[in-house]
């Protein structure tokens, strides 16, 4: 844990602390960088996204970071939070703006 980017240790904490014993970080999951195993193992796994996101319960985006490193949260400002239900799919989606 103390190797981990702070932004990767923000979101475990933030999924333990809402019980779920599952997270899915990109970064970890799927082999990083330009050579050949790294791009046949991003397309392998693109072509799932829609399982793995879809699935979700929730889905943490950093996007207010622009490296791994800075955290998910900052001061300031805080950013907002916004849920949206989606009457189609039965669910709700919560993003931070």
């Amino acid at each position: 844990m103390d190797e981990l980017p702070k932004t990767i240790k923000d979101a475990i904490i933030i999924t333990c602390k809402l019980g779920d014993p599952y997270l899915w970080v990109d970064a970890l999951c799927i082999i990083q960088g330009n050579d050949h195993e790294a791009i046949t193992d991003w397309q392998a796994h693109a072509a799932l996204m829609d399982q793995i996101y879809g699935y979700s319960f929730l889905t943490i985006a950093a996007g207010a970071s622009p490296y791994v490193r800075q955290g998910i949260f900052h001061d300031p400002p805080m950013p907002k939070l916004v849920q949206q239900y989606h009457k189609s799919q039965d669910s709700f989606e919560y993003l931070l703006l």
